[in-house]
């Protein structure tokens, strides 16, 4: 992990909350052309944004019009719900799948 890196924690594809209240999908992470220091790019869930993923002509991700965002690091966080529900569900498909032969036609 670089720790010069302040989007280290975070992996393209992961969703986030900007400045605490749009929810979406980190799309970029790194620097730009368009200004100096490290921006993350973010795909919003609601049309709440400045552009499709394309700023200043160069094209850093792609997302539907008015969906995307450069934000700095510290405007985002983690979306932990999500992340909760996802672990969640993959727990209790594997526990369903461990257990699928005992449960068939058991009704309690």
């Amino acid at each position: 992990m670089n720790h010069d890196d302040p989007l280290s924690s975070f992996e393209v594809g992961d969703r986030v909350l900007v400045k605490h209240i749009q929810p979406g999908t980190l799309m970029f992470k790194g620097y730009t052309s368009f200004d100096e220091g490290s921006w993350a790019g973010v795909a919003l869930d609601k049309p709440e944004g400045d552009h499709h993923g394309t700023y200043g002509g160069v094209k850093y991700f792609v997302c539907a019009k008015y969906f995307g965002i450069f934000v700095r690091p510290d405007q985002i966080s983690h979306l932990l719900e999500d992340n909760e529900k996802k672990s969640k569900t993959r727990l209790e498909q594997e526990h369903t799948v461990q257990n699928d032969p005992a449960l068939a036609g058991v009704g309690k």
